[in-house]
Order: structure tokens, then sequence, then C-alpha cells
């Protein structure tokens, strides 16, 4: 992701658990544990991304352990939310899981400005 994305990343997130600590802190709880699992996902396919580009070459093994790993790290949110609904919401959880996917759409309705059109 760009920068930009990034900007707009960390201004949706704060916005949101902004609206979700007005109405229940487990929401927030949640949304935040979501939102760092999504950012530690990015990171972990980015690199291993690059890795594999670098490298020019894959197993399948360390292919299919690379997404085990990711599964299993997507469900630990939702899955402790789920244990634990007293402290957090398992569809904030769920929400803060899509806040790339989120930020990545409202970038694209976004207008924009001059010099980033005509780059």
């Amino acid at each position: 992701m760009r920068t930009n994305s990034w900007k707009l990343f960390r201004i949706l997130t704060i916005l949101i658990s902004l609206v979700t600590a007005v109405f229940n802190w487990r929401w927030t709880t949640g949304f935040l544990a979501g939102t760092a699992m999504c950012i530690l996902l990015y990171y972990r396919t980015d690199t291993y991304w690059s890795d594999i580009l670098d490298s020019g070459t894959t197993k399948g093994s360390r292919y299919m352990f690379h997404f085990a790993i990711n599964f299993l790290l997507m469900a630990l949110p939702m899955v402790l939310a789920a244990l634990f609904p007293q402290i957090m919401n398992i569809f904030a959880a769920a929400l803060g899981l899509l806040m790339i996917k989120i930020t990545v759409t409202v970038e694209v309705l976004l207008p924009k400005g001059k010099e980033e059109a005509r780059s």
C-alpha cells in the first residue's frame, strides 16, 4: 500500500475506534484486535511475496505453511472474541480484519488530487 493509503487507514481506524468507543467498549477492543491482526497479516504477506519474487522459486510446502499460519492468525481474533464475549465483540473483530480492504475501497471512491491524477 502507498503512503496515502496508510494515512487513510490510520484515519479510518481512529475514526471507527472513536465511534465504537462511544457505543460500547467491547466493540472497540474487538475492532482493535482485528485491526492489529490485519496489519500483521499484511506485513507477513508482503514479506512472503517479496521473498518469493527475490528468490524466483517456491516450494509447495513453504506456500502451504505460510497460508496455514495466515488462516490461523485470521481466526485468532474471532476465536478470542467468541471465547471472551465480555471483553470483545466478534463482529467488530471481523470488521477490523477487513480494514485494509475497506481502506482500499474508500480510497478508490475518493476523488484524486491533481498530482495523483497525472501519475
